[in-house]
């Protein structure tokens, strides 16, 4: 029985997961040697070798540029200090390097250790006072840029088959601004050709918040001041979140409401937000004007020209961000996102952004995006190969889709769709959609579109997934062969066993509710909720298991979305079956 608690629950481990841990273990030259240690602030001698003489961040025994190729280092939890930096790690060689996060069961060495270091406790938060200004260029634009050999970056506080939709694991890059007139950084995790291999697993990326939205500016109609905190109500509902700044302007009187790059505190509903202000306490207004302070796209994890060098990300939580949270740009060989989540996402008036991006060269794959929770995003589409990108072997499988129910954070919509495969010389090959859950994305139709420019599917294959709420589903202009798919409140498609209720269908997910829905809640909330979400077309590995853990067709029904329905998996409190409906089924 899986809780619905929350979305951390401990569950066998996935084989998908294993696939990725044995891929890494077999890549030539990742070796494990000796292990040092590090802490915000150091030690003693600070020579890494035991707790009582901690490395001050990545600085002097463990400068980043001259780590020692198979060696382990071991960040303690805590912040500030030498943790404050931009890093470039160009460490010559091959051989794999690890950065880990020191928990009490694993951490290097016995010899001064502390709890106080335990990252479960207290994440190793990496930050950077560095500000991004388009006069920058090159790697000073990175909080962590990496340029040479292997690297593996392990949080170490994650349970397999777990998405940490709330973030916290044990290693965070906090890319949010502290201070009014700074900006995150370009790009929290950037890794350059030179870099051999990537595996990066339970970390937390925490963007610099939603900057520049469309609509902009808005027209405040009130506007109160309590304990240098200013309350602003707009006209029209707003887009920003904590960690967001904005320009206040064109208040009148006295009250020390206009500034610029105001750091946003609070959402308080679709119309409210909290800045910090220097405003007088009690005064109020009813005029002036808001906007987003920074109308450009930041990048939260990304790659470029890599060759055929392997990536892998799982588990990684990418929040708030400020642009696209994964960017793949000039080629990589096999590219995996896995169990991992992104929260919030938006456009500006002259960014689109997306969650995750292949532009601008070849990528042969596999590249998988599987068992990860995409919510409240807008821009172009959430996967998007584009600008003569050519991608194939296009593995996307057990992933939720969705926006909060009534979109309570008043995102824009996807301008493309769900998937994109777009402009002149994009070609998107062998592309495998299966078992994914869609749901409550209705703004604009959803689906896969390949119009945009010239972009070209081929081979796409759809199936066994489930489409609530999204408006309508296209196949693109070159075509998708959808097969068990299931469509509820969906113009859908009309593929082989697939089922459209257009109208009149019951939410069938069990706790789906809420401004940021449990990933666990999608799952279906019994087996016979709607007879066209149990009757899937059984598929071979690696889609075997759901994002759980729960073997798909266990008890001889393979259910469709991203879920395997589990005996025992508490039920909403009222389900009503939808009467005076009209349903097809191919």
């Amino acid at each position: 029985m899986n809780s619905m608690a929350n979305s951390t629950v401990p569950i066998m481990r996935n084989s998908v997961s294993l696939l990725m841990f044995t891929a890494f273990a077999l890549i030539p030259g990742i070796a494990f040697g000796a292990c040092h240690v590090i802490t915000p602030s150091g030690a003693g001698s600070k020579s890494g070798s035991d707790w009582n003489n901690a490395c001050g961040g990545f600085t002097g025994s463990c400068a980043a540029a001259s780590l020692t190729r198979g060696d382990a280092y071991y960040v303690g939890g805590g912040s500030g200090g030498n943790y404050v930096n931009s890093t470039s790690f160009s460490t010559p060689g091959s051989t794999n390097i690890s950065i880990t996060g020191a928990t009490a069961s694993d951490h290097c060495t016995a010899t001064g250790w502390s709890s106080s270091y335990d990252v479960s406790v207290t994440p190793a938060t990496f930050s950077t006072n560095l500000a991004w200004s388009s006069n920058t260029s090159g790697n000073n634009q990175q909080m962590w840029y990496f340029n040479s050999g292997a690297w593996t970056i392990n949080g170490n506080t994650c349970t397999a088959n777990t998405v940490y939709q709330n973030g916290e694991q044990g290693i965070k890059f906090d890319g949010s601004v502290t201070s009014p007139g700074s900006a995150s950084p370009m790009t929290e995790l950037h890794f350059d050709s030179g870099v051999t291999s990537v595996s990066v697993n339970c970390v937390d990326v925490l963007g610099g918040g939603i900057q520049s939205a469309l609509g902009e500016p808005k027209s405040i109609s009130s506007l109160t001041c309590a304990g240098g905190v200013a309350t602003a109500t707009t006209s029209t509902p707003h887009q920003y979140n904590p960690g967001s700044q904005v320009n206040i302007s064109g208040v009148g009187g006295s009250g020390g409401f206009n500034l610029s790059h105001g750091i946003v505190a609070s959402r308080v509903n679709h119309n409210t937000f909290t800045y910090l202000a220097a405003c007088t306490n009690g005064a109020s207004a009813s005029s002036g004007t808001v906007d987003g302070a920074y109308n450009v796209g930041f990048l939260d994890v990304h790659t470029t020209n890599l060759g055929n060098a392997p990536a892998t990300f799982e588990q990684v939580t990418i929040r708030e961000s400020a642009g696209t949270p994964f960017q793949f740009d000039y080629g990589a060989g096999a590219l995996t996102v896995d169990h991992s989540a992104v929260i919030r996402y938006t456009n500006t008036p002259t960014y689109h952004a997306e969650a995750v991006t292949y532009c601008c060269g070849t990528f042969n794959g596999p590249n998988i995006v599987s068992n990860s929770y995409f919510l409240d995003g807008a821009g172009t589409a959430e996967l998007v190969p584009l600008y003569h990108a050519v991608l194939s072997n296009w593995e996307v499988f057990g992933n939720v889709f969705a926006y909060a129910q009534g979109n309570p954070n008043d995102q824009d919509y996807f301008g493309n769709g769900l998937l994109s495969c777009i402009n002149s010389g994009t070609s998107c090959n062998t592309v495998s959609f299966y078992n994914n859950t869609c749901a409550n994305i209705n703004r604009a139709p959803t689906g896969f579109y390949d119009d945009q420019g010239g972009g070209v599917w081929s081979n796409f294959s759809s199936k066994n997934n489930v489409w609530y709420n999204c408006g309508g589903v296209s196949g693109g202009t070159t075509g998708v062969v959808s097969d068990h798919d299931t469509f509820l409140n969906t113009a859908g498609l009309t593929g082989t066993g697939d089922y459209v209720l257009a109208s009149g269908a019951v939410d069938p997910f069990a706790a789906d509710s809420g401004v940021t829905p449990a990933f666990l809640g999608f799952q279906l909330q019994s087996a016979s909720v709607d007879l066209h979400l149990n009757d899937g077309t059984a598929l071979s590995a690696p889609y075997l298991l759901d994002p759980a853990g729960n073997t798909r067709g266990a008890g001889g029904a393979w259910d469709r979305g991203a879920f395997q329905f589990v005996t025992g998996t508490p039920p909403p409190t009222s389900v009503l079956p939808p009467t005076g409906v009209t349903a097809t089924a191919q």
